[in-house]
């Protein structure tokens, strides 16, 4: 009895345990389906927070993007100035220019009002313009010229020389995540909930333009009152002061130059019969006319008589080229540049005031050779790219050729480069030999065409015509960037600087100048040893872009470069700035 009841006993033990299981496995089943419910239900939760924050902002347009247009506007400076806290600087000492590009910033993206796809516009004019801030930040990484709206046509050459500043890889990874984040953008705007409100296009476009009119009269208003400028000859300055938003939309609106309202051909008549009277009462006053820029005069003896010279001009503009002994802080093992120290101690020379710093080639270029000032045209322009693709323009080129001489332009670079291909036929010349007709040069590491190609080809030029010969030739060997590691094969000048960071930079500029300084000497043997008269102008297109400021140059501008005058003729003339 004993065991049959231990036996039903154990029976009993064994259903308790499996339906306690059974149970147990049942909780744990019920509580699993209560816990995926709950995740289920946050899910729910928080996709509709999400698409509530998606309603307001439909709803809530135009509060939330002036809140986005200040944080905007503090992120993009703060990209462009390289430092968090400078553009609290900026809005401590420019609260005005501050609220200003705000205000233009709320106009790029409060036009999204017009639409009922709100957040694929707002995302699409955040995205552009944090492209903005980023490309300016990234150029100002290289060069000290920001990034203006005439960069956009420079694209093509920024492409060509791209791989000196970047991997390919890099260029690369950069160009696909610009696309996925454009893509991502679209996709993303094209599945949010659209304005599902009423649409009131009319009085909203009538809003928007009537803002737009405000803008451009505040803009007026802070021009006349001195806050802001129209026209700046330091770019750079310009966006340190006034803001990046205001400063690129000025590139965008103001090119070239405005027609005077008296600007007619009587107007121009008066100007000139009162210019040829001046210069008949100078004459009579006997103050004679020594310094005629069309002709170079030479007394030879010749019995009392003067004679006239027309000689050859040959322009030789070196590329980031200057005394570098005026430099605060470098120590040289030798001097790099003998040859034009001993030209600007012996013959005119001086400094010579360019329009730009670290960049601009071409448009200390387009002054030489037209005499106009870039302050005539729009912010941060390069004529190059602009009008002269259009038309042509007075020039030293066609003032000489109506003089008879023949004009020529030679520059050892990409001959498309700054579409000279295209702007020197523009400004009269009647030949251009780039680097594609250039044959057994030399590169540098940078892979730029060394410029002692140079010599051969001005004096080909010079030997191929009979008549006189006025020749503009362009250097590039000495181009940033300059490489910051340190280059294996030996330099002929060892230099030291303070900023040890930049120091391998230094090296290689210096030695660079070295090598073109001794171009300057072979070509001033060649033109002393031929037989026509030729004066020689050489001059920097603007300083070196290696983190100068006006307090490490002895001339106290970095707008100064130098030049020199040289003939293989005796020739009267005194040193000036120019």
């Amino acid at each position: 009895m004993d065991r049959y009841c231990r036996k039903v006993d154990w029976k009993m033990k064994l259903l308790l345990g499996k339906k306690e299981k059974a149970e147990g496995k049942i909780a744990v089943e019920l509580n699993e389906n209560s816990t995926e419910e709950i995740k289920e239900e946050q899910k729910k939760s928080k996709k509709e927070k999400f698409y509530d924050c998606i309603h307001y902002y439909n709803h809530r347009y135009l509060k939330c993007v002036l809140i986005e247009a200040v944080a905007l506007n503090y992120i993009i400076e703060a990209i462009s100035r390289h430092s968090v806290l400078k553009p609290f600087v900026y809005l401590i000492k420019s609260p005005v220019m501050f609220v200003y590009n705000v205000l233009l910033l709320l106009l790029v993206l409060g036009i999204g009002a017009l639409f009922r796809r709100r957040v694929l516009y707002g995302g699409l004019a955040t995205i552009l313009i944090m492209a903005l801030g980023i490309t300016n930040g990234v150029l100002l990484c290289f060069r000290t010229t920001p990034f203006a709206a005439v960069d956009l046509l420079l694209i093509k050459d920024a492409l060509r020389i791209a791989k000196l500043y970047l991997p390919m890889f890099v260029i690369v990874m950069i160009v696909v995540l610009i696309i996925a984040v454009i893509i991502s953008i679209i996709i993303i705007g094209f599945k949010m909930p659209k304005y599902d409100g009423k649409m009131y296009h009319l009085p909203t476009i009538c809003l928007v333009s009537v803002y737009i009119l405000s803008i451009v009269g505040i803009d007026s208003i802070l021009v006349k009152i001195g806050v802001s400028a129209a026209n700046y000859s330091n770019i750079a300055n310009a966006y340190l002061n006034y803001g990046l938003p205001y400063c690129f939309s000025n590139s965008v609106f103001k090119l070239g130059m405005e027609e005077p309202e008296d600007y007619s051909d009587e107007r121009m008549e008066e100007i000139l019969q009162d210019t040829l009277g001046e210069n008949n009462d100078t004459e009579d006053n006997g103050a004679g006319n020594d310094s005629d820029e069309n002709q170079v005069e030479n007394d030879r003896n010749t019995g009392g008589e003067t004679e006239v010279i027309n000689p050859n001009l040959v322009f030789v503009q070196l590329e980031s080229f200057f005394d570098v002994q005026q430099v605060k802080g470098l120590e040289m093992s030798a001097d790099p540049v003998p040859n034009f120290r001993y030209l600007k101690e012996n013959f005119p020379s001086g400094y010579l005031y360019v329009p730009s710093i670290g960049a601009g080639t071409a448009n200390t270029e387009f002054e030489i050779i037209t005499g106009m000032n870039m302050e005539f045209f729009g912010p941060g322009e390069y004529p190059y790219k602009t009008i002269l693709k259009e038309t042509t323009c007075e020039s030293m080129a066609y003032i000489l050729s109506e003089q008879g001489y023949k004009t020529h332009a030679i520059h050892n670079n990409d001959g498309t480069f700054y579409d000279r291909h295209i702007v020197f036929s523009q400004l009269g010349f009647d030949t251009f030999t780039s680097m594609e007709y250039m044959y057994d040069a030399q590169y540098n590491v940078n892979h730029f065409m060394k410029d002692e190609i140079l010599v051969k080809e001005i004096m080909d030029t010079l030997k191929s015509t009979e008549e006189r010969d006025y020749v503009m030739s362009i250097t590039v060997q000495s181009h940033g960037e300059y490489p910051s590691e340190r280059l294996g094969e030996p330099q002929p000048i060892f230099i030291r600087y303070e900023d040890e960071e930049i120091e391998n930079e230094w090296s290689y500029y210096v030695n660079q100048l070295y090598e073109v300084d001794k171009v300057i000497g072979e070509l001033i043997e060649e033109v002393y040893a031929f037989d026509e008269p030729t004066m020689v102008v050489l001059f920097g297109d603007h300083l070196p872009n290696l983190g100068l400021s006006s307090k490490d140059v002895a001339s106290g501008r970095l707008t100064a470069t130098e030049y020199v005058v040289w003939s293989n003729f005796e020739k009267q003339a005194e040193d000036k700035n120019l």
